[in-house]
């Protein structure tokens, strides 16, 4: 019996953590965008990740070739609304100061002002709070190293469609 209810318990966990996360929800994971620029197998998958191991403020928030670094796992906090990097857990997901189209995104010590804040919008994007801004693949280019951005949020924007597998 308890090993019936381990499995189940797995089965609904890995499930909910393919659905869209809900505001208030939290998470651990990769952030993937759905948008790959080419067909598979073409394109290898890509993650959000920081540019570097070592950490400090403005450190770029890229999109990387997948693999199994922390500078890849995020955690978001749907308490706070503060998404970071596993291991740079002082350092939260920053939008910069005055954030518009086009600000990049990065990583700064974590602060709960606005330009750290997100919440779930809809099916797979992330919005910044008080803004109508989402996290966004700049231009749609999946080179490994180009740096995010956030762009007024557009549901029907692949740039802007993240999956968190488990």
């Amino acid at each position: 019996m308890l090993t019936k209810l381990f499995a189940l318990t797995s089965v609904l966990a890995a499930l909910a953590a393919a659905a869209p996360l809900a505001p208030g929800e939290s998470y651990i994971g990769k952030f993937i965008p759905l948008y790959s620029g080419a067909t598979p197998p073409d394109t290898p998958r890509m993650c959000m990740a920081v540019s570097e191991n070592n950490v400090q403020n403005e450190l770029p928030v890229v999109i990387a070739e997948c693999d199994q670094s922390k500078k890849q796992q995020w955690q978001f906090q749907g308490f706070s609304g503060n998404l970071f990097a596993v291991g740079f857990e002082k350092h939260c997901l920053d939008a910069g100061d005055s954030p518009s189209d086009g600000s990049k995104l990065q990583l700064r010590e974590c602060a709960l002002i606005p330009q750290q804040t997100w919440t779930p919008n809809g099916e797979s994007t992330f919005k910044l709070s008080e803004t109508d801004l989402c996290i966004d693949l700049t231009d749609g280019n999946v080179a490994d190293g180009t740096q995010l951005q956030v762009w007024t949020c557009d549901y029907r924007n692949v740039n802007q469609q993240w999956r968190t597998p488990s």
